[in-house]
């Protein structure tokens, strides 16, 4: 079931948001960072990169939208750490132009989650386990038939 999502045009269903031309899932199975990219990619995507204001926004809304209690503090989001002071997305496509980083962020960490509700981004321990959001193809419903079968499983 599709709903128009007045905020922005974009289409929402019950599992995640169409954004441009890719579909943002928000997953609630805590996993570490490096978990959550291979969980993306299994269902041909990536940790959802950020490459303006307006997709940092509906980041948020996502996570405002679709998690069942408060959200959660943070989320794994698709930027880590390849060098010194040199970060870059998990789909090496995007080019890291926009950031929205909270000014306390503790530098010498090296994968990066979305705060909420402050919308603002920080560095922290790649094994740590949390909710993640993949960036997928819109065109692709592989992620579509992978989530129907965990879901029958967890039933």
């Amino acid at each position: 079931m599709y709903q128009f999502c007045s905020a922005w045009s974009v289409v929402c269903s019950k599992d995640g948001l169409q954004w441009n031309s890719e579909f943002l899932e928000y997953f609630s199975d805590a996993d570490s960072f490096v978990g959550a990219e291979a969980e993306c990619q299994k269902l041909g995507g990536h940790l959802v990169s950020i490459v303006d204001k307006l997709t940092n926004d509906a980041v948020a809304y996502l996570i405002n939208d679709y998690t069942e209690e408060d959200p959660p503090a943070d989320i794994w989001i698709g930027g880590h750490l390849v060098s010194e002071a040199e970060w870059k997305w998990t789909d090496k496509k995007v080019v890291f132009n926009y950031t929205n980083w909270n000014e306390t962020s503790e530098s010498e960490l090296k994968c990066m989650n979305f705060s909420m509700p402050s919308k603002f981004w920080d560095a922290d321990d790649c094994d740590k386990e949390k909710p993640f959001i993949c960036k997928l193809p819109s065109n692709n419903n592989t992620h579509r038939l992978a989530l129907a079968k965990k879901r029958m499983i967890k039933k």
